[in-house]
């Protein structure tokens, strides 16, 4: 189960981290070139940080962070589930976020069910 929790959480922060590199340099959906510094900075905020923190919480295999990485990112990313697009992309990872978080308080648990009685 812990590599299934890393996994899931490995995925979804390099699927986030990609689904950000997209919207800020090569949007498709974005009639400008560059794209407005409020925008960058409230996406960087909102969805590239908390990717970044899901991805080192998976490898850690550390389920708090992961929950953070959840909530952070979660008002941006059912935002973006409702836009046309690959954007939408942004809730499953959120949601992801949440299934690794729960794997790994999951086995967390049982190990430490296991080794008290073993």
């Amino acid at each position: 189960m812990r590599i299934t929790a890393s996994l899931v959480g490995t995925t979804a922060a390099a699927v986030s981290i990609l689904l950000w590199t997209i919207l800020v340099f090569i949007n498709p959906y974005r009639d400008r070139a560059a794209i407005e510094i409020d925008t960058l900075v409230v996406t960087l905020a909102t969805l590239l940080f908390p990717a970044c923190l899901a991805l080192y919480s998976s490898l850690r295999l550390k389920n708090k962070p992961m929950f953070v990485s959840f909530f952070w990112s979660l008002p941006v990313s059912l935002y973006l589930t409702g836009t046309p697009g690959i954007f939408k992309f942004f809730g499953l990872t959120s949601v992801l976020y949440l299934a690794s978080a729960v794997l790994m308080f999951i086995n967390k648990a049982y190990i430490n069910k296991k080794g008290t009685h073993d």
